[in-house]
C-alpha cells in the first residue's frame, strides 16, 4: 500500500476530505431575477460534507443553473464548504468540475511537493525516510496530523484570491458561511468572515489525517464532526427555502456493521450522523445522490461522482420547479460572463509585505528567497513561485498567505510555520546485494547559527556508512551556501568471471571538506569544495595486492541540474551532474604478496609512493520523454567518467547494480553491485517506463558500457563495439507506504545466467 493509499484509507473511514485545484479557465454564474418580488422568501442552499463523494454537489449546481435558480444564501461543510464557498465567489458549475477532473490529488492530498519544487542541495534526502520525529525539550513529539496540507493551502489560496475584495463572506455575490468544529470545546464554529482559504481548510481538517488549524483562539477541525449539514445555521441567517444536497454518512445495520472498519467509520460519525439526520427534514427539497459504489477517499473518480449529482438532481426538478413556483420566483437562465470580471483579478499591487510566524528562521533567507517587494503588481503565480522558493530549502513546515485590502493597494501577509529545530528520521531497506539495514538522520536547523542546517546520516548495516555536514546560508539573496562535513563509507569490492568470484577486497574512504555552493534557481547549482580524502583497501581473496593505504588533497568543481520531478520512476524532467577534481598528489602505500612460479606465496612486499598531480572528470545525465502520458515514458540515462592517471591506484568508478549511491558509482543492471573498479568509463542506459496502475510501475531497459583503466585505450577503442559489454531485462516496482519495492531481472549479452535485483525501502544512503 502507498503512503498516498494508506491516506486515502483513513480518509475513508473517517468520512471526511478536503480538496483543492490547480488553475483552469475561470468563468462564473449569474441569474437575473428580473422583476422578482424582494418580499419573496429567500433561498438557501445546504451543501454537507463528505470526502469526495462531496463533488457531487457540483451535478446539483449545474441543474440549479439550467434551471435559473439562484440560492439567497449558500453554506457548507468540509467538502460542501469549498464547493459552496467558490461558487458563491463567482465560480460556475461547469469551473468546480473542471478543476476537480484536472487535479494532482497525489500532491494535494500528501504532504509531497514536486522534486522540481525541492531546492537542490535538499533532492538527496527529500522523501527519504518513513517517519519523522520532531525532538523538543519535552521528548519526541507527534504531529497533530499526518498532512501539514502545503500544496491543499496553496490552492485554496489561488481559488479564494478575488475574496480579499470583500470584508465579509456575506459580502460574497452570494452571501456564504462554512462550519468548522473547536476540538477544544466539541462546538460549531461559523466562519463568516476573515481569511477565506483558511476558513475552508479548516472546515475539512480531518483529525489525524489533515492538522488543525490555529484561527483567532480556536484549535479548528473538520466541521462534520459536529455538523455536516448545516440547515438550522442557515435558516436562522435568514432562508426561508432550503435546498439540501447530502452526501455524507448515513446509519448502517447491525446486519451492514460486519467489520471492525464499518464499526469505526460508523463510531467516529455518530454524533454527526444523528445531527445530519435531525436537520434532513428540514429542507423543502433534498437531494441525495447515489453514491453507495463511492468512498470519501475516491478523488481520481471526480468525473462520475458530479455526474451521479446531476443525476440525482434532475430527478427532483419536478420538486425544485414546484418550490419556485410556489415563490413566484422568476429566474433566467446563467450568464456565464457578466460576473467573471469579479474573478478576473489577474494582478495585486502589493502595498505592504508582512511575516508573521519567524522565529528562529532568519528573516534575510526569507526576503532573499522570496524577493517580494512592495509596491510592486503581483499574480497568484508569482507569488506561489517565490513560495516554492523559499518552502523548497525544506525549513518550513507550511507557507501561506493572505492577502487583505488596503486604499491604494493590498497589504501581503505572508504566514510561516517553522519545521522544528530538531528532526529525526528513519528508513528500513532489504536488498539481496547489502542485506538489511536501517538509515537515521538527525537535523538540526538554527540551532548554532539562524539560516544553518547541520544533517547527519548514519547507515547501520554490514557495511555502514556516515555523512555529517553543516551548512550556512550567506548573501543578499542567501543563494550561497557554506558548507563542511566529514564523509565515510564502506564497499566490498568483488570481482567476477562468468559468475564465478575471483577477488574480493574491502574498501574504507574517509573525506573532510570546505566549500561553497551558489544556487541561481533551484533545480541549478554550481560548487567549489576542497578537501583531504583517505582510502584503505584490504584483500580478502586475491586481488593483486593485500594493503592498500591512499591519501590525496583534491579540490571539486560541480555543476548540477536537476528537474526531476521524482526521485524514483520520474516521468518528466532531466538531470545532470558533472564534476571535475583535482588531485594534488596521491600518497600510496601499497603491501604486495610476492608469488614464486608454482604461485606459493613468498611474503609481503611494500611499495611507496606520492605520484604527481592528476585529474579525474566526470559527468552523469538523465531524461525522461512522456510519450503517452504516464502510461509510456522514455529514459535515459548516461554516464562517461574519465582519469588522466592510469596508476593511481585509487581506481575511481565502481560498477554494477541497480543504483548510483555516490558520485563515482556507476549502476549496470546484469552485474552485482561493486563488481568492478576503473578509472574510465561510458555507460548508457534505455528504458520504457510505464504506470500500469496507480504507483505501480512495469519497465523494460537495456544498458551498455565500455571499461577501461587507460585513457588513451577509451578514446582509441571508443568506436570498436565487440569491447563493450551490454545487457537488459525487466523490471518491476510499486511505492508502497514503507518506501519503493523494487525487483529487476537482467541478463548480460555475454552470459548464460539471468540476474535478480530486489530491494524494499529506502535505499540505505
Amino acid at each position: 500500500m502507498s503512503r498516498l493509499s494508506f491516506l486515502l484509507l483513513v480518509l475513508a473511514i473517517l468520512l471526511s476530505s478536503g480538496s483543492a485545484w490547480s488553475v483552469t479557465k475561470v468563468d462564473s454564474v449569474l441569474v437575473d431575477i428580473k422583476g422578482a418580488d424582494v418580499k419573496r422568501p429567500k433561498i438557501g442552499l445546504v451543501l454537507s460534507g463528505g470526502g469526495a463523494k462531496g463533488m457531487a454537489h457540483i451535478g446539483v449546481l449545474k441543474v440549479l443553473e439550467e434551471m435559473g435558480i439562484r440560492p439567497d444564501y449558500i453554506s457548507g461543510t468540509s467538502m460542501g464548504s469549498i464547493v459552496g464557498g467558490l461558487y458563491a465567489l463567482g465560480y460556475s458549475a461547469d469551473s468546480l468540475k473542471n478543476m476537480m477532473v484536472s487535479q494532482n490529488w497525489s500532491e494535494i492530498l500528501t504532504n509531497t511537493i514536486p522534486l522540481k519544487e525541492v531546492n537542490i542541495n535538499e533532492k538527496d534526502d527529500y522523501k527519504h525516510y518513513v517517519a519523522d520525529f520532531k525532538i523538543s525539550g519535552n521528548g519526541i513529539e507527534l504531529p497533530s496530523g499526518i498532512i501539514e496540507g502545503q500544496k491543499l493551502s496553496q490552492v485554496l489560496t489561488r481559488y479564494c484570491w478575488p475574496s480579499y475584495q470583500y470584508e465579509t463572506f456575506s459580502d460574497f455575490p452570494i452571501p456564504f458561511f462554512c462550519v468548522g468544529s473547536d476540538i477544544t470545546t466539541g462546538k460549531a464554529v461559523i466562519f463568516d468572515r476573515g481569511d477565506m482559504a483558511e476558513a475552508l481548510r479548516g472546515s475539512m481538517a480531518i483529525p489525524t489525517v489533515f492538522t488543525a488549524v490555529s484561527i483567532d483562539d480556536k484549535y479548528i477541525v473538520d466541521g462534520g464532526l459536529v455538523r455536516n449539514f448545516p440547515v438550522k445555521e442557515t435558516i436562522d441567517r435568514g432562508a426561508d427555502i432550503i435546498i439540501g444536497s447530502y452526501v455524507g454518512a448515513e446509519m448502517k445495520s447491525r446486519e451492514q456493521l460486519s467489520s471492525m472498519v464499518s464499526l469505526l467509520k460508523q463510531s467516529t460519525m455518530l454524533l454527526s450522523v444523528m445531527d445530519s439526520e435531525e436537520n434532513k427534514p428540514l429542507c423543502n427539497v433534498l437531494i441525495e445522490p447515489n453514491l453507495g459504489d463511492y468512498s470519501p477517499a475516491d478523488f481520481y473518480n471526480a468525473d462520475s461522482i458530479i455526474n451521479r449529482g446531476e443525476i440525482a438532481a434532475r430527478k427532483m426538478r419536478g420538486n425544485l420547479k414546484r418550490l419556485i413556483d410556489s415563490i413566484n420566483y422568476r429566474g433566467t437562465k446563467v450568464d456565464i460572463e457578466e460576473r467573471g470580471e469579479l474573478l478576473a483579478i489577474e494582478k495585486i499591487k502589493i502595498k505592504r509585505v508582512e511575516y508573521v510566524g519567524l522565529e528562529n528562521i532568519s528573516r534575510k533567507l526569507v526576503t532573499g528567497k522570496l524577493n517580494l517587494k512592495p509596491e510592486n503588481w503581483y499574480s497568484a503565480n508569482d507569488i506561489e513561485e517565490s513560495i516554492s522558493r523559499l518552502y523548497g530549502t525544506l525549513y518550513f513546515d507550511k507557507i501561506k498567505y493572505r492577502i487583505t485590502s488596503d486604499r491604494d493597494g493590498a497589504l501581503l501577509t505572508m504566514i510561516f510555520k517553522e519545521k522544528y529545530n530538531t528532526i529525526l528520521s528513519a528508513s528500513l531497506n532489504y536488498n539481496n546485494e547489502t542485506k538489511g539495514g536501517v538509515l537515521v538522520n538527525l537535523t538540526l536547523r538554527n540551532t548554532i547559527l539562524k539560516a544553518s542546517k547541520w544533517s547527519t546520516i548514519l547507515n547501520i548495516s554490514e557495511l555502514p556508512s556516515l555523512k555529517s555536514e553543516f551548512s550556512k546560508y550567506v548573501g543578499a539573496k542567501q543563494s550561497v551556501n557554506l558548507i563542511g562535513g566529514v564523509d565515510y563509507n564502506s564497499a566490498k569490492i568483488k570481482g567476477y568471471n562468468n559468475s564465478r568470484i575471483m577477488s574480493i577486497y574491502s574498501m574504507y574512504t574517509l573525506k573532510f571538506y570546505l566549500g561553497a555552493e551558489v544556487y541561481p534557481e533551484s533545480s541549478l547549482s554550481f560548487g567549489i569544495r576542497t578537501g583531504k580524502s583517505y582510502t584503505f583497501m584490504n584483500s580478502e581473496l586475491y586481488a593483486n595486492y593485500n594493503k592498500m593505504y591512499i591519501s590525496n588533497l583534491y579540490t571539486t568543481l560541480s555543476f548540477k541540474f536537476n528537474t526531476l520531478d521524482r526521485p524514483y520512476w520520474s516521468t518528466r524532467g532531466l538531470m545532470l551532474k558533472t564534476n571535475l577534481n583535482y588531485y594534488y598528489d596521491n600518497k600510496h602505500r601499497v603491501k604486495y604478496d610476492t608469488y614464486k612460479p608454482l604461485g606459493q606465496s613468498s611474503g609481503l612486499k611494500t611499495v611507496k609512493g606520492n605520484s604527481s598531480a592528476y585529474f579525474t572528470f566526470d559527468t552523469r545525465f538523465k531524461y525522461n520523454i512522456r510519450i503517452f502520458s504516464d502510461l509510456l515514458v522514455y529514459k535515459h540515462t548516461s554516464f562517461f567518467g574519465i582519469s588522466s592517471r592510469d596508476d593511481n591506484y585509487n581506481q575511481q568508478y565502481r560498477i554494477g547494480g541497480a543504483h548510483a549511491y555516490l558520485d563515482n558509482s556507476v549502476p549496470f543492471l546484469g552485474y552485482r553491485e561493486n563488481s568492478f573498479v576503473y578509472n574510465n568509463v561510458i555507460y548508457n542506459k534505455i528504458e520504457l517506463q510505464s504506470e500500469v496502475y496507480k504507483d505501480f510501475f512495469v519497465s523494460a531497459f537495456f544498458n551498455a558500457g565500455y571499461f577501461n583503466t587507460a585513457s588513451d585505450k577509451l578514446v582509441d577503442r571508443l568506436f570498436e563495439f565487440n569491447d563493450w559489454i551490454g545487457g537488459g531485462g525487466v523490471a518491476v516496482g510499486y511505492n508502497s507506504v514503507f518506501g519503493p519495492i523494487e525487483l529487476h531481472v537482467a541478463k548480460l549479452t555475454d552470459s548464460d545466467t539471468p540476474k535478480l535485483y530486489f530491494s524494499v525501502g529506502y535505499r540505505l544512503w
